[in-house]
């Protein structure tokens, strides 16, 4: 893990857009009741803004100034991680909301709390450029690496979204990124890689860290 930045959007507000409820974009499937919706992701080929429609764009500006920053650290990644730009298949950007209650722990199901890798089909290496959101969150929200310490286990996929292990006693914390707003760090995900999580329950109980609303924006990047 490399911590890129702690400042690493210029125009934070704009990004804040994607995911605030009161920013409501077009959609173009049309069953939808209300005819819009909150876009989830943005998914892609590298020169995907080259291609697609401008009227597109237009609607989807704030998606496509992420899409656009997550290609200028292509080289960065593929320097960092030894990777051969030619083998870089897409670029997924997404975010994730965490909601933590210390007064219910178990009310609201929470968000990448689980230790894991980014596991897909034919892809051989899967990097993530992971960004803090949410202002007012605790230090101890941050992201959380771990070490695998016990016996080889089976570690088949789940579902096209990872290697999912919860073997309490067999974990070991190699380093917690501090939540601060506008931190940005980049780390291997996926097969060979870092094994990571949102922080674990158990920890937020123990710690005693108060309420809050966790916030990340993830960019990944695919390579065959």
């Amino acid at each position: 893990m490399r911590i890129l930045s702690n400042n690493f959007f210029s125009d934070i507000e704009n990004i804040d857009k994607i995911y605030d409820p009161g920013f409501i974009a077009p959609i173009e499937v049309a069953d939808l009741q209300d005819g819009s919706t909150i876009m989830k992701n943005l998914q892609g080929e590298p020169d995907m803004l080259e291609t697609c429609d401008r009227l597109w764009r237009k609607d989807y500006k704030q998606w496509c100034d992420l899409f656009r920053k997550a290609t200028e650290y292509v080289p960065t990644v593929c320097q960092e991680f030894n990777l051969d730009r030619d083998n870089l298949s897409d670029i997924w950007c997404s975010f994730n909301k965490d909601i933590w209650n210390l007064e219910k722990p178990e009310a609201v199901e929470r968000s990448n709390a689980d230790v894991h890798l980014d596991y897909f089909s034919d892809y051989t290496s899967v990097i993530n450029l992971q960004i803090f959101m949410s202002p007012n969150v605790p230090p101890e929200a941050g992201t959380c690496f771990w070490r695998h310490t016990g016996e080889t286990v089976d570690r088949k996929p789940i579902g096209d979204g990872g290697i999912m292990n919860d073997i309490p006693g067999q974990w070991m914390l190699t380093e917690q990124v501090p939540f601060a707003r506008n931190t940005a760090f980049l780390y291997n995900a996926g097969p060979g890689g870092e094994y990571h999580s949102a922080p674990l329950t158990e920890d937020l109980i123990n710690k005693e860290v108060p309420s809050h609303e966790r916030v990340v924006i993830i960019i990944r990047y695919r390579f065959k």
